[in-house]
C-alpha cells in the first residue's frame, strides 16, 4: 500500500509539472492563442492549466508526506514488537 503511494506521488508530481510547464509554453511562445490553447492544451485557458498543474503539484507532495509517514509508523511499530 505504502509503495502504491509513492507511485501516486510521484505520478501526481511529474504530471502537474508537465501541465504547468504546457501552460506556461503556450502563454509565453504561443502567445496564448485561442488556436493554440485547444491544439496543445485542450479546454481552459492557459492560467487554468497552471492553476491545474500546481494543485496537482501539491496533491502529489501531500499524498507523499503521507506514505513517508506511514512508512516510518510500520517500521516504528514493527521495532516496538
Amino acid at each position: 500500500m505504502i509503495k502504491s503511494g509513492n507511485f501516486l506521488a510521484l505520478a501526481l508530481i511529474v504530471l502537474g509539472g508537465w501541465k504547468v510547464l504546457m501552460g506556461l509554453f503556450v502563454a509565453i511562445y504561443l502567445d496564448g492563442s485561442e488556436a493554440a490553447t485547444k491544439a496543445y492544451l485542450g479546454s481552459g485557458t492557459t492560467g487554468e492549466q497552471i492553476d491545474q498543474g500546481i494543485l496537482w503539484l501539491v496533491a502529489g507532495v501531500v499524498v507523499g508526506l503521507i506514505a513517508k509517514i506511514a512508512r516510518n509508523t510500520t517500521k516504528n511499530s514493527e521495532e516496538i514488537n
